[in-house]
Formats: C-alpha cells, sequence, structure tokens
C-alpha cells in the first residue's frame, strides 16, 4: 500500500517528525525553515527547492499531510484510532453509526479518528444508499456496496424468500407474503437485478423474479 521511500526522503521524514513533537500541525514554509538549519547543522548541503520536492513526495505517498501533527509512521499509535481501522478492516462496507455503536465510542470521537484515517488514506470511503460506506483503499468499491447491501435485514429476507421460487415470483406476492411495502420491494429488486443477483422474466401479464446462479457463488448465511 505504502510506497518505498528514498535516503533523503527518510532523512527530511524524521526531522519533520522531530518538529511536529513540539509543534502543533505541519506547516510547510515553517517546516523548510527548520529542515534546512537542521541539515546545516550538521553539515548536509541540500537546497530549498531540493527540500520541497521531497515533502511534496511525501505528501503524495500519504506519509505527511498539510495541517496535521500526525505523520503515517503513527496514525495508529492511537488505540481508538487503531481499534476503528481494524473494524473497518474486518466490516467493509460498515457505516459511521455503526462504527461508533459496535465499538462504544463518542460521537465526536469517532468524526475525529475517521477523519485522520481518511486523510492518511488508511480507508476509504463512498456513498451508496444515502450512507458514507468505509472500506479499505485497495478494495473495489462495487464489491464494498455489495458487501453491505447483503448484511441489510430486508435484502436477507428477500433472498431468502426467492430460494424456494424455482419459477419466480411477482412484486405483489413478495410484498404480501413478506409484509413489505410494494415501494421498498421494488427498490431491493432492482438493486439485486443490478447486482446481477436476480432475474425477471414476463410470464403472462406478470413480472416474474427468481434467483440468479450467481447468488451461490457468494455463499450466503442467510
Amino acid at each position: 500500500m505504502w510506497e518505498e521511500l528514498g535516503d533523503k526522503e527518510k532523512k527530511i521524514l524524521k526531522i519533520i517528525q522531530e518538529y511536529l513533537n513540539d509543534n502543533k500541525v505541519f506547516e510547510i514554509e515553517k517546516i523548510i525553515t527548520y529542515i534546512i538549519a537542521r541539515f546545516r547543522l550538521n553539515k548536509i548541503n541540500i537546497n530549498k527547492e531540493g527540500i520541497k520536492i521531497a515533502i511534496d513526495s511525501l505528501i503524495d505517498k500519504n506519509y505527511i499531510v498539510e495541517g496535521s501533527k500526525l505523520s503515517r509512521e503513527d496514525i495508529l499509535d492511537n488505540p481508538t484510532r487503531l481499534k476503528i481501522f481494524l473494524y473497518v478492516l474486518k466490516n467493509p462496507g460498515c457505516y459511521f453509526n455503526k462504527i461508533i455503536n459496535e465499538l462504544n465510542i463518542p460521537n465526536n470521537v469517532g468524526i475525529w479518528h475517521i477523519n485522520m484515517l481518511l486523510k492518511f488514506r488508511f480507508i476509504k470511503s463512498g456513498v451508496f444508499l444515502n450512507h458514507d460506506l468505509y472500506y479499505f483503499p485497495t478494495l473495489d468499491f462495487k464489491k464494498v456496496k455489495l458487501i453491505h447491501f447483503l448484511s441489510k435485514k430486508r435484502t436477507k429476507r428477500i433472498i431468502s424468500h426467492l430460494k424456494d421460487k424455482i419459477n419466480g415470483i411477482n412484486k405483489t406476492k413478495i410484498s404480501e407474503e413478506l409484509n413489505m411495502h410494494p415501494n421498498t420491494v421494488t427498490k431491493y429488486l432492482d438493486i439485486l437485478e443490478s447486482f446481477k443477483l436476480v432475474k425477471k422474466k414476463k410470464v403472462g401479464r406478470s413480472i416474474m423474479f427468481s434467483l440468479t446462479t450467481k447468488i451461490d457463488e457468494l455463499k450466503l448465511e442467510i
């Protein structure tokens, strides 16, 4: 996930970490002056432009974030932040309320730590069904959306109900038998169809819905 650093970048990152131990936030202009002074003290020859290029590289590689006191090296030192990161890693597609409720974390604390994890790209987020979903950066967001959708109780109920309907069933029947609003059934079937987990065919005047073989590949626990 993280790119390797050159010798110059490693030296500059070490000085930045020293600087951040005594200063509130990382500000480029102030830190360049500090780095130049430290290099002169150690008789290391590097110009301002060279330092700026190295800092830009560290930012691009997510080792540091301007405006933050933290660096990539210590972002997971905080136990609460580490707990959130591991939870997201284990539960891709989780959303804010689920995280803070499951981990028993105050709202404002959760916001702060999740924002730090996002800033340093330890996690990513994407919007699906009015939720910000959090996940590990190497995952494809389409897969994350599927994981989230399949975890919903209504999705599980509909899939379970369709399992023994080999010849299909129409929306009205699903709505009646599951005591679920017709609009909700339509919404969930449309999403299942978009994931190619449900197919439909016209039988007379009715549109019949049934599961595709792709559902078996997922090995769902319904």
